[in-house]
């Protein structure tokens, strides 16, 4: 039966070039608020969040075709991707805690 009592419904909020994703039994904000340096970028990129991570944070980088290329689980509030192994193009950085999702574009040139 749709909407029983496990039924989970999500919620895509958009900001800017964010999206954001959340459940509808909490209020749907920003609460990872994530940066992404250089952008375009060509060697290092930085990504940064704004709140300290607790406990852990999955940063997945996506291409156009939806393979993921890069993979990490980040416990500090900065981590570093190298992209010299990426071609050039646009690629979706997906970072998700467990209670939010957030999603941007970055350019590798």
């Amino acid at each position: 039966m749709f909407g029983g009592p496990r039924a989970v419904a999500y919620v895509l909020k958009f900001n800017n070039n964010n999206i954001f994703l959340g459940n509808n039994h909490n209020e749907i904000a920003p609460s990872l608020e994530v940066t992404i340096f250089p952008n375009p970028a060509k060697g290092l990129i930085n990504i940064t969040f704004k709140q300290e991570v607790r406990g852990s944070v999955l940063v997945e980088v996506i291409n156009l075709l939806g393979a993921t290329v890069y993979t990490k689980n980040a416990t500090t509030s900065h981590i570093t991707i190298d992209s010299s192994e990426l071609s050039q193009g646009v690629y979706i950085v997906k970072v998700k805690s467990n209670d939010s999702s957030i999603t941007k574009k970055v350019v590798i040139q």
